[in-house]
This record gives structure tokens, C-alpha cells and sequence, in this order.
């Protein structure tokens, strides 16, 4: 049996919302690193950019970049 596209969809902003929570446990880190992540997780920046928003993590801008923090 075959997914539905939501159903597909909702798996993998649950990864990516658990990628999140993982990544930023330590505290703040660069966006840069947390793209890079959800890469290699096949996480689409799309997706990634969604589950940021679910769990409203802050961005802000810094000398070395913009770093997200929960």
C-alpha cells in the first residue's frame, strides 16, 4: 500500500522537527550547519524551513551568520 503525499509529507516534518529539536539541544548553531544536516537526513530545505516554523525557532543574525535557537 502506497502513501498518501500527506501522510509522506508528515513523516518527514516529524524527522525534520526531530532534527531540529536534536541539533539545537546544545543551544544556538548556524543555519548553515542545520541545512547541511537535513541534507544528509534528505530533508528538503522546504520541509526544514516548515518544522522550523512549528516550533518557533528563533533565527538571528551574527557576525559568522544566522544561527537558530529554540
Amino acid at each position: 500500500m502506497l502513501l498518501s503525499g500527506a501522510s509522506l509529507n508528515g513523516t518527514v516534518l516529524v524527522k525534520a522537527e526531530k532534527l531540529i529539536k536534536e541539533v539545537l539541544s546544545d543551544g544556538p548553531i548556524l543555519s548553515e550547519y542545520v541545512f547541511a544536516k537535513a541534507k544528509e537526513n534528505n530533508i528538503s530545505q522546504r520541509t526544514l524551513k516548515t518544522a522550523k516554523k512549528n516550533l518557533n525557532v528563533k533565527s538571528v543574525k551574527t557576525k559568522e551568520g544566522w544561527e537558530w535557537n529554540l
